[in-house]
């Protein structure tokens, strides 16, 4: 059972190192999305802007999220001996955590940046809908 299971692990290791350089673009964001920031009252240069702006974060973190998912599956892997080599985890652990963090430093930047371009009242309005969204997400993932 165990050799199985470190086959599937490592097949998905393999797969998902692919990603990391095979990937297409991120899509950029649609028509409902520029017309919910025109319904800002942004004006069309501020739209072209922020989406730029989201679509080029998107594909800077593209390649760190494939490769958090090859760290998933190598803890994974190492998880399935009988006795773990926990300081090779713990490596594992710190690079995943730190391309986790760089993502997440990428996404406040970009929120400065943002707030910049649309000024304060349609930034706090972009957050209160982002907050909705993102909890929504959540209930509808029961997470």
């Amino acid at each position: 059972m165990k050799s199985i299971l470190q086959k599937i692990l490592f097949a998905l290791m393999v797969s998902t190192a692919g990603l990391t350089f095979a990937q297409p673009a991120p899509m950029p964001p649609g028509p409902q999305v520029e017309q919910r920031l025109k319904g800002l009252g942004l004006t069309d240069d501020q739209v072209t802007q922020v989406t730029d702006l989201y679509s080029k974060t998107q594909a800077a973190n593209q390649t760190k999220r494939a490769q958090i998912k090859v760290l998933n599956a190598q803890i994974e892997l190492g998880m399935t001996g009988s006795s773990p080599d926990l300081k090779a985890l713990d490596v594992l652990v710190d690079q995943k955590v730190a391309l986790q963090a760089d993502i997440e430093k990428q996404f406040l930047a970009m929120g400065a940046q943002v707030h910049k371009i649309v000024g304060d009242t349609a930034y706090a309005q972009l957050q209160a809908r982002f907050k909705m969204h993102r909890h929504a997400m959540m209930d509808h993932r029961g997470t």
